[in-house]
């Protein structure tokens, strides 16, 4: 899966639970079950003369806004009934403690401590402890579909048509990188690459450890070269925009470049393979949600709906 940097977990699939791309799904939709005729009455049961908020002593009470409220509590429960079932799809796929510390310590030390309780409260919900979960979770998955990519072959047309759409972003760069903690370290180390200085340098003036093998594509959104992708070399810097999930300042140790390059064909292979493994797993996931049962108030809940065939068709 693509990303800037190799070892950076960043978005859905690795830094958060992943949720599947599922057509017709988490619509929270609810049918009233038969069984229970008065399961609609929700409302009043909770209390519709119930205050829930006073503005300039104005009282707004739950009546007023009950439809409002029963579907926000719908949404937060829904959520939790997909979190209990996506851990329940993947409940057979074991990672260990070491294994979540080991990936828990390399995010932290690469966010930064100035930006790690931002990313906790983002990712995590503000709790190291909250934070683990979701990324056990996360490996659960990650490591389901790696083994999904063992028995898929990916034919060399397809890999040099993806190549040849946008070989830049398929040519990598190879790195050593020093991760920084705030946008102000970054410019002071803009500053000193200005001033001449080495990446060794920089890191023992941030404390900072020099990361290796870090890859990034050519054409990597936020990134700013020294020189003309097109024309680097090694020996070269790049530096991460202000605004990027990862600060970075990072020099260019090797550079991959064309379909036959053996980095290049790896990682396209690797790519595909994963795309691939991700929609078979999906697929699956479709198939395990049609066979559950959820209730949410009573009343039947739809955790998943086919589309019409003009929405599922791609293309």
């Amino acid at each position: 899966m693509k990303g800037n940097f190799s070892r950076k977990l960043i978005c859905g699939a690795l830094a958060g639970v992943m949720m599947f791309s599922l057509v017709g799904c988490g619509d929270n939709t609810t049918t009233t079950n038969p069984t229970n005729p008065d399961s609609s009455v929700v409302a009043e049961a909770e209390g519709n003369d119930t205050v829930v908020a006073v503005v300039n002593g104005k009282n707004i009470t739950r009546g007023e806004i009950g439809e409002e409220l029963l579907a926000a509590e719908k949404d937060v429960i829904s959520g939790y009934i997909y979190d209990m079932l996506l851990q329940e799809f993947f409940k057979d796929v074991q990672i260990t403690d070491s294994e979540v510390d080991l990936q828990m310590s390399m995010i932290k030390s690469q966010v930064g401590e100035e930006s790690w309780p931002m990313y906790l409260a983002y990712y995590g919900g503000g709790s190291e402890t909250a934070f683990k979960e979701i990324l056990k979770g996360s490996l659960r998955q990650e490591s389901y579909i790696k083994e999904k990519m063992e028995d898929i072959t990916i034919e060399k047309s397809v890999i040099e048509e993806q190549y040849n759409a946008d070989p830049n972003a398929h040519n990598i760069a190879v790195l050593d990188v020093v991760f920084l903690n705030s946008v102000d370290d970054l410019k002071k180390a803009k500053d000193l690459y200005a001033q001449g200085k080495s990446l060794e340098d920089i890191s023992k003036e941030f404390d900072s450890e020099i990361f290796k093998d870090e890859h990034t594509y050519f054409y990597s959104e936020g990134l700013t070269w020294s020189a003309d992708f097109a024309k680097s070399k090694v020996g070269d810097y790049i530096f991460s925009g202000e605004d990027s999930g990862s600060l970075v300042i990072g020099r260019i140790v090797e550079l991959n470049t064309g379909v036959d390059n053996a980095k290049v064909n790896e990682d396209l292979v690797n790519s595909l393979k994963y795309d691939e493994a991700y929609n078979m797993v999906n697929k699956e996931y479709e198939n395990f949600l049609k066979e559950q049962k959820a209730q949410i108030f009573g009343e039947d809940f739809a955790l998943f709906e086919e589309a019409p065939a003009s929405e599922t068709n791609v293309g």
